[in-house]
């Protein structure tokens, strides 16, 4: 039963964030132009990022209130994704791509 509860708990969250970080490099090699090796260094790169922000978020989110964080996170997904793709798709120019990645998982650590 314990188990179950902590599965579901985290569920939202993983397959919310899954599609955005997992499939990011398999993404990268198909449709942006680069190679497995540049598409995982990107990765890499962008999820260090986020583990490096989630605390500093969580610290954050319990000084204003998650709620207001959360909305930010919201209405900063809605208006920079499609920027953000659009950035990931035009070519294959790894530090524009890179930053577009830290944009997005900055969003993502703010959710924390």
């Amino acid at each position: 039963m314990r188990w179950s509860t902590t599965t579901s708990s985290s569920t939202p969250f993983s397959q919310h964030t899954s599609p955005g970080i997992f499939h990011m490099p398999t993404f990268l090699t198909r449709h942006a132009g680069l190679t497995q090796q540049q598409a995982l260094l990107s990765n890499s790169v962008a999820l260090s990022v986020l583990v490096i922000t989630t605390p500093y978020f969580g610290w954050l989110s319990e000084r204003m209130g998650r709620k207001p964080l959360l909305l930010a996170c919201c209405i900063g997904f809605a208006r920079r994704s499609y920027p953000v793709f659009r950035i990931i798709v035009n070519g294959p120019w790894l530090p524009a791509i890179m930053a577009a990645q830290i944009i997005m998982n900055l969003f993502i650590a703010r959710r924390a």
